[in-house]
């Protein structure tokens, strides 16, 4: 959370290299930032926390450095990043490109510190320039974006995040009954289906805000939009079904075994 890149990534090739799960590094992480960000509110609340002294102490040195702003992005990219590595090919890059996004995220200034037009800490600026024939001389500082790099990439991210934050009913919904027309970072575009309540614009409007610390904008559509992420994965199961039937080994089995019939499928290293 200091923006210190290199020492992050030679922390996690240690710990990997000593048996570490990625995943389980993640989760950990996760749960340090919570803790900080407890004790950022008061440090009495230590005494519930059942964790050693050494640890609460360095906790709360670092709650005391660190600001809330910048302990709630910290987490959102936690959180988002779990699934990213859970389902990496290779969990252990994952969470090391994790690690940086933290990184150099905590050097960015908060929303707050952009319209104050504060810049943030280590951030280069360009070099003055001589204005002939005056020969005046002024500064040019690099344009910000805006901080919306850790909000969720996708419909199917954001529906992820709401199975996370234990959401099961609203998550049924949004897999079964919303039909996305467009999607961009902050703003989703969508129909809903018949079984959907109405007010589920407003409800994940709401929820997206409280997670993100983002004002979000999920706009109701008469378009048809694309199918529903149940159909696009029954469609995907069932087109790579057929094609595994094709096979010639499956095949081969499946006409020995008159009835036998695909119950799952597992991709291997080799494929």
């Amino acid at each position: 959370m200091q923006g210190n890149a290199e020492a992050a990534l030679t922390s996690s090739e240690e710990q990997y290299a000593a048996g570490v799960d990625p995943l389980t590094l993640t989760n950990d992480l996760l749960s340090i930032t919570h803790t900080i960000s407890t004790l950022k509110v008061s440090t009495e609340l230590a005494n519930g926390l059942h964790l050693p002294e050494a640890m609460i102490t360095e906790c709360i040195e670092l709650a005391q450095k660190l600001t809330m702003p910048t302990l709630t992005r910290v987490w959102q990219i936690l959180l988002k990043g779990v699934s990213e590595v859970q389902f990496a090919p290779m969990p252990i890059q994952a969470c090391q490109m994790l690690l940086l996004r933290v990184a150099y995220a905590s050097t960015l200034p908060t929303p707050d510190e952009i319209i104050k037009g504060r810049q943030p800490t280590n951030t280069p600026t360009a070099k003055v320039i001589p204005l002939h024939p005056e020969n005046k001389a002024v500064e040019i500082k690099e344009v910000q974006p805006l901080l919306n790099s850790s909000l969720p990439s996708s419909f199917k991210e954001v529906v992820e995040l709401v199975g996370q934050n234990k959401e099961p009913l609203l998550y049924a919904y949004l897999l079964s009954d919303v039909y996305l027309v467009k999607y961009e970072p902050g703003k989703i575009e969508c129909r809903l289906g018949d079984r959907a309540p109405k007010n589920l614009a407003t409800r994940l409007s709401k929820l997206l805000k409280q997670w993100t610390n983002y004002t979000w904008e999920v706009i109701l559509s008469n378009e048809p939009g694309m199918p529903s992420l149940s159909e696009q994965a029954a469609t995907e199961k069932q087109q790579l079904e057929e094609a595994t039937k094709q096979h010639p080994l499956v095949d081969k089995a499946l006409k020995a075994f008159p009835g036998a019939t695909i119950k799952s499928i597992e991709s291997t290293a080799d494929d």
